[in-house]
């Protein structure tokens, strides 16, 4: 990926007589045994495979262990990807048995010995409040809940546990693996609601991703949801002060640990036909805040975002605050 030319389109433009020269390459293989929950091989598990494209993107293949527990992938082009095991016939979502995803890195040599282990997993109660603290006063509406790992590659099959939000508003997961978690809702929040933040034993894991190796109940893990925050809005132009359409408008936060795509401190916006743009229910912190136009720069990868901070607007955002902000468009150079 690293060696892949970048190929630059106008509007309107065909491009033709691309060359695209394929490369004889060694492969390799994934090699071990998937264990029971028992500790006894597990035959005739059922395997998937991610394997981590450019741009986060996942491309995946599934597989059998043999009647001896043991798995291969072969074929396999150098990268980093994520294996998982589960009975045959079972759903990574439906709370059964299963592996944690494991992060397999292929550099150059075969990679032997990957034991999955499988077990039952742990169950997580918890209740979802306001932010003033009080059970919601409306219906959920079939609002979901769900746990994914943070670990890349490990949603590329589905690997997480969810859970239907009751009518009280509480939620129960089961067969959570031991692999650090993000929780997030699938689908949006009623009554102009919208997710906030996790708490968990009265600390703030919104965006640390975190293990439970125990039974977790409800009174010690709390979901907020407000409907208040802060705000963000304004006019994206270029140097002559003409809008520009659909610029592209990065808001990420200071602390490097909080730049991830998944974090609740990041936004990714275009600007509508006037140039305008805006951002709603933002948590008070420090951010920068971007426009640019140029080759695409992954938020996933920390190193593409500095490009961006040297062109990027310090903003501090405090409760419930509205501000406006005005950019001007910056210009990125490729590579």
């Amino acid at each position: 990926m690293a060696e892949a030319p970048i190929v630059r389109v106008a509007s309107g433009q065909e491009l033709g007589e691309l060359e695209i020269r394929m490369a004889r390459s060694r492969t390799y293989r994934i090699s071990g045994m998937v264990l029971d929950s028992q500790g006894r091989p597990a035959a005739s598990a059922q395997l998937e495979l991610a394997y981590e494209m450019s741009g986060g993107t996942m491309r995946g293949s599934g597989g059998m262990a043999k009647p001896d527990g043991t798995f291969e992938f072969a074929s396999l082009s150098p990268g980093d990807y994520v294996v998982t095991a589960r009975p045959m016939g079972s759903s990574l979502t439906s709370g059964g048995e299963s592996s944690p995803p494991v992060r397999v890195t292929v550099a150059g040599a075969d990679v032997e010995n990957v034991t999955l282990a499988m077990s039952p997993g742990v169950t997580v109660t918890g209740q979802i409040l306001s932010v003033d603290g009080a059970v919601p006063a409306f219906r959920p509406a079939g609002l979901q809940l769900i746990a994914r790992p943070a670990l890349p590659g490990a949603g590329a099959f589905g690997f997480r546990s969810r859970s239907a939000v009751a009518d009280d508003w509480t939620f129960e997961l089961t067969g959570v693996q031991p692999v650090p978690l993000l929780f997030r809702f699938n689908g949006q929040v009623p009554g102009g609601y919208r997710f906030w933040s996790v708490i968990h034993r009265g600390a703030d894991i919104t965006d640390t991703p975190t293990a439970f190796t125990e039974p977790v109940s409800g009174r010690d893990l709390q979901i907020i949801i407000t409907d208040r925050g802060a705000s963000l809005s304004g006019v994206v132009t270029d140097a002559a002060g003409r809008p520009i359409v659909r610029a592209r408008i990065h808001l990420f936060a200071v602390e490097t640990e909080l730049r991830t795509v998944e974090a609740t401190r990041t936004r990714l916006a275009l600007s509508d036909e006037n140039g305008r743009y805006e951002m709603e229910g933002l948590r008070a912190g420090s951010y920068y805040l971007v426009a640019w136009e140029g080759p695409s720069v992954d938020p996933r990868e920390p190193a593409q975002l500095e490009r961006l901070v040297p062109h990027a607007t310090p903003v501090t955002l405090r409760e419930d605050e509205a501000r406006t902000v005005n950019l001007r468009v910056a210009k990125i150079e490729g590579g």
